[in-house]
């Protein structure tokens, strides 16, 4: 369809999901960033730059049509391999720079870190050099018309590629150390080891992508396996660079989701509470006016007991102060009454 070949249509494919992917994974670093007001620093500025070279590459080595294959696409490639070195570059300096602010303490950790952004610069520099001095004079490379002289690509892509994996194992296991003698609770260490498992993935990304490159006997690539494996490589990386930046963004969800599951559990436990409570009370409905009604009995009869008792305490004390009052004592004043003395009137 369009001119297009299977073979260029799913290489096609595969570009096009790199750039969401990595787009998504880079959008979602900086929306984390920005949401908890942690300010974009250099690494965040490095992993951008790696990912704008990242698609910029992409859009070199897309696959052309097919009857103009076999002019633009080694121009292509030598402009996209050239793009793909400065991206991995650029991946490399944001992790390293993410290193030295998570672990600005340590004075040999950042000298350390240092130093291997000054080998990761001397790769870079090295790698586009050396391409651009594969063919004398370099349009040579794209132009097989042109008379020319081309070296193979099979040492400088050994050379490259076994110092690239060399920089990837070092930048991997720089922070490992620093990482052991931190006191982190289980879930934190289980990410980080998951976070090292996959930087692991991208050495070994990278080596299988140097075996499809790398053909001492042959004078051809195997070009379809290495973009495959080329992309994988730049995704996962670009992956893991940005996989510590979302803690925050971790610990928001988690507690959400804690949140929610707590206030499920509490309305699905209400609820059943509610259906208990209903149907006892619909089968002690009976009982419970039975107990109201004796109650209720139970308080008038205490009532009229109390009635009783006052009734005969008053007729009692009318009685007594009869009695005194015919004995020829004077008469108790009622209560609450005083009566003044006549000896005290004037």
């Amino acid at each position: 369809m369009f001119g297009i070949d299977r073979y260029t249509s799913d290489k096609f494919g595969l570009t096009v999901a790199s750039w969401v992917l990595t787009g998504a994974v880079v959008g979602l670093r900086i929306f984390c960033k920005v949401r908890h007001k942690q300010g974009v620093r250099a690494d965040d500025y490095w992993i951008i730059v790696g990912l704008c070279w990242f698609w910029a590459a992409g859009g070199q080595l897309h696959p052309p049509l097919k009857s103009d294959k076999m002019l633009i696409l080694p121009k292509a490639a030598f402009l996209g391999i050239n793009l793909l070195a400065v991206s991995t570059y650029a991946i490399k300096m944001s992790i390293l720079f993410f290193y030295v602010r998570i672990f600005s303490i340590e004075t040999w950790f950042r000298r350390v870190s240092y130093v291997v952004m000054g080998l990761s610069t001397a790769w870079v520099i090295a790698t586009v050099v050396a391409f651009c001095q594969i063919c004398q004079p370099i349009d040579s490379f794209w132009n097989k018309l042109k008379p020319g002289k081309c070296v193979s690509g099979n040492n400088y892509f050994l050379g490259t590629g076994v110092s690239d994996t060399i920089l990837d194992i070092i930048i991997l296991l720089l922070p490992v150390r620093m990482a052991l003698q931190l006191h982190l609770p289980m879930r934190t260490k289980v990410a980080i080891a998951g976070i090292f498992a996959l930087g692991g993935f991208v050495v070994i990304t990278n080596i299988i992508r140097l075996t499809f490159m790398y053909r001492p006997n042959d004078n051809f690539v195997n070009f379809a396996e290495t973009e495959k494996w080329a992309h994988i490589h730049w995704l996962t990386g670009i992956i893991c660079a940005c996989l510590p930046i979302y803690k925050p963004l971790w610990t928001s969800l988690s507690q959400s989701t804690g949140s929610w599951i707590s206030s499920f559990r509490t309305k699905l436990g209400y609820s059943s509470n509610k259906s208990k409570n209903t149907s006892y009370v619909r089968m002690g409905h009976m009982g419970h006016l039975e107990t109201s009604t004796e109650s209720k009995r139970s308080d008038l009869e205490s009532g009229y007991s109390q009635n009783s008792k006052s009734g005969t305490d008053r007729s009692n004390s009318v009685k007594s102060s009869q009695g005194d009052e015919e004995k020829g004592y004077p008469r108790a004043p009622p209560r609450g009454v005083t009566f003044l003395h006549q000896g005290n009137v004037f």
